[in-house]
């Protein structure tokens, strides 16, 4: 059977109609994840955070098992607390960032996030974590600014409350 715009090669690979759809398209080995702020003071004021982390923990996993480098961001550690440890422990060798802003970069840890993009040359950005209307959503417009393909994982973002998560998906 033809792919859906009607080209096949030769090879059995589906041809992509324009480049537009081929740039829409996610290549794992131009990926990078970035975990934002799931730590053991916002995670109890999150709105159905179990089923959440339960998908957190399904992408750090498969992101692992694919070889896809990640960055785990944690707002003011000092007053918010770490990492949860469920993610800590599924996380394996990744890049931990301190911040103090909304944004992943907007302040001191944008040195840190340069040097995570530049380091692995990962066009394609998974994003996830808490609070998805706030550091979650600041973050991908301000990878979107740079340039990169952002993709906001729906499941894997919380927020206080249901609007609040609906708002940021709008946004994204």
């Amino acid at each position: 059977a033809l792919p859906h715009n009607g080209a096949a090669r030769a090879d059995g690979e589906n041809m992509v109609a324009n480049e537009e759809e081929r740039e829409s398209r996610m290549n794992v080995s131009k990926a990078a994840l970035i975990v934002i702020d799931v730590q053991v003071r916002l995670v109890p004021a999150m709105a159905g955070f179990d089923k959440v982390q339960e998908n957190l923990l399904r992408l750090l996993n498969a992101g692992s098992l694919m070889g896809v480098p990640t960055l785990i961001s944690e707002q003011y550690p000092a007053g918010l607390g770490p990492t949860i440890a469920p993610l800590k422990q599924a996380a394996g060798d990744a890049v931990y960032l301190e911040k103090r802003s909304f944004a992943v970069g907007d302040d001191a840890s944008s040195e840190g996030l340069e040097t995570f993009l530049a380091n692995r040359s990962k066009p394609d950005i998974l994003i996830s974590g808490s609070e998805a209307h706030v550091c979650v959503l600041q973050t991908a417009l301000k990878l979107i600014e740079a340039g990169h393909q952002v993709r906001l994982i729906a499941d894997a973002c919380a927020s206080r409350t249901p609007e609040n998560h609906a708002l940021a998906l709008s946004r994204a």
